[in-house]
């Protein structure tokens, strides 16, 4: 069976809103610098205050692996932290959690989750490329 983006975004969320506050109330941190190699036009936290959800604006169809390298950049060394992607402003994530329509239009996920080891990485792959279909979206 395979999960809608929608049902995806559920399921990644809701394990990791509560632990992500944990780990904001524990002292996670990380950067907001993007790399120079992603063509990043936005990077904003959303959701709880350090609860390390991150909104990413991305143009152009740039390599997809360094969309997973600034998301590590992103993330920090933080315990539990997701970054979203759009290519379209406009429909991009403004709060946690996202609509239909924001859900719909994401184009990149990544989340990380130090404690069970869970690091996962998902394009929609009518926008980027990928050699295997586990990892698209």
């Amino acid at each position: 069976m395979r999960l809608t983006r929608w049902q995806w975004v559920g399921v990644v969320f809701g394990g990791l809103v509560i632990l992500s506050a944990l780990s904001a109330a524990m002292g996670g941190g990380g950067t907001d610098t993007a790399s120079p190699d992603v063509k990043v036009r936005d990077a904003r936290p959303i959701g709880p205050p350090g609860g390390g959800f991150f909104a990413v604006i991305v143009t152009g169809r740039e390599n997809s692996e360094t969309l997973t390298a600034e998301a590590r950049k992103l993330c920090g060394a933080r315990t539990h932290c997701t970054v979203m992607a759009w290519t379209d402003e406009e429909l991009a994530g403004r709060g946690m959690p996202l609509t239909d329509r924001e859900a719909d239009a994401m184009v990149f996920n990544y989340a990380v989750n130090r404690s069970s080891g869970l690091e996962q990485a998902l394009w929609d792959c009518d926008v980027f490329a990928r050699s295997s279909a586990s990892e698209c979206m």
